[in-house]
Formats: structure tokens, sequence, C-alpha cells
């Protein structure tokens, strides 16, 4: 999970600024999407000119480097140590940086209610014990 950190100059042969995130958590509040993987920005042609294009690559993402974030649509997902999560449950970013919780409910004078805060998305099956990933349909709110 990442969250806003500013925006950055555009692309050359592109108008709008480019997104700077940063691993959601305390100091990162504004959870914007899911990283999908590093991206790479290559030099392409198009009609005769030369534009940079933005494609997938391999490797964990580093400081500095362009990403493709999920912002709606299924994306694996860390999932904070821990929670105990049902497939359907509603999920939000925990104090971990880049890492989900469960959303928190409590009853008062017997009506359950939800916990504030912005809800990343719908938990579809159940976390890998060994990497702490799990589908999650991202659904930002």
């Amino acid at each position: 999970l990442v969250g806003a950190a500013g925006v950055a100059g555009a692309l050359p042969g592109t108008v709008e600024p480019v997104l700077r995130v940063q691993p959601s958590g305390p100091s990162a509040p504004g959870v914007v999407g899911v990283v999908y993987c590093r991206a790479a920005v290559t030099p392409s042609e198009k009609e005769g000119e030369m534009l940079d294009s933005v494609q997938a690559a391999d490797g964990a993402a580093q400081p500095g480097d362009y990403l493709l974030i999920v912002v709606q649509g299924v994306a694996q997902v860390k999932v904070a140590k821990g929670e105990t999560l049902t497939p359907g449950q509603r999920l939000k970013a925990s104090d971990v940086a880049g890492e989900a919780r469960g959303l928190r409910t409590v009853e008062v004078d017997g009506v359950m209610l939800d916990e504030g805060g912005a809800v990343i998305g719908v938990l579809l099956d159940a976390p890998d014990a060994a990497s702490g990933l799990a589908p999650v349909m991202v659904t930002l709110r």
C-alpha cells in the first residue's frame, strides 16, 4: 500500500504530473493505491515522433523508481502479521508501513459501527502464510 507524497514533473511528451508515493502508514495516511510492479520508462516511436513509454519492469522497486499502481481492481496486498481475516472482509491501512489490516467494528447501543478511515478494498481469499500477501479487490473509499 502506498500513500501520497506529492507530485513530480510530467514525463517528456505528456502534461500530467507524476504521482510521488511512499509506503502507507502514520507518515502517509492517505492510501492512493497498491503497487503492482516496478516500471521502466523507455523511448518509443509513434507516428515518427519519439516519446517515452512506461512498461512493467522486473525487479524490486527502489526509492525513486517509477511504479505501476492499482487504484481499482484485483491486487496482491501485504497483510499485517497476526491478523485473522476472512474473505469478504473490508481492509484498511495498518500502522505498519505498506500493510493492510481488517476494518474493525464496535457495537454502540446495539448498533454495529465501522471505524473511520479509508477502506482499501475487500479481501478475496486468505493471505498466503509464507508471503503474507492476499488478493484484494481494490476499491479505494
